[in-house]
């Protein structure tokens, strides 16, 4: 079987995929579907035992179509990586008139459970972090911005130069606790736990 060379991690120079704009709306359409389909690898498969061609497949697309849209693999899949987070964002909005503990906790529990209910998207997102593909690096950039934001505003009526730190104390300890949730090491409920208590701490 014969694998396509980004597929393989080939860093050869390669044409960039068009820009978003630049599509017409039956090409963004195409495009959305092919992320739709690997969206729903994501949330069920580790992405090693995934490949392009059963994307493709999903999608009701040719493998060369794929390459039209996406530079690699880890590209596709970082697209399908922020297309989930948006779920999260969504519910992130719903959350008022508690207090500043009450609402950390809020926020970091629902990223636990989005992990919760998709087990292999950690392992996942791990790999994709370590993407040497600029275009794929570009997006989970992106990303990790967007979720850094949505959290964010779960705690808007304090110093911005707080709010980061408790930000960036608030998604270490859950980055920490979710690692050792992935290799077993901890059950889902320590994680929860973990979360809950560097909110009261942080807020004392």
């Amino acid at each position: 079987m014969t694998t396509h060379p980004a597929e393989r991690g080939d860093d050869g120079e390669r044409d960039a995929p068009p820009a978003l704009e630049t599509l017409s709306a039956r090409q963004r359409a195409r495009r959305e579907r092919i992320i739709a389909a690997a969206l729903d690898d994501l949330i069920r498969y580790d992405l090693d035992h995934v490949q392009m061609k059963d994307v493709a497949a999903s999608a009701g697309v040719a493998l060369g179509t794929m390459y039209r849209y996406f530079s690699s693999k880890d590209h596709l899949f970082a697209e399908a990586l922020a297309a989930w987070a948006e779920r999260f964002r969504s519910e992130v909005t719903g959350a008022h008139g508690k207090t500043s503990t009450a609402r950390l906790k809020t926020a970091y529990r629902r990223a636990v459970r989005a992990f919760e209910l998709h087990p292999p998207v950690y392992g996942n997102l791990l790999l994709l972090q370590a993407a040497k593909d600029p275009l794929a690096t570009a997006v989970y950039e992106r990303f990790a911005t967007r979720q850094t934001e949505a959290f964010a505003k779960f705690v808007p009526n304090i110093d911005p130069g707080l709010r980061d730190d408790v930000i960036n104390v608030m998604s270490a300890v859950l980055d920490a606790n979710l690692r050792d949730w992935a290799r077993g090491r901890t059950p889902i409920a320590g994680v929860y736990a973990a979360v809950d208590r560097a909110a009261e701490l942080l807020f004392g």
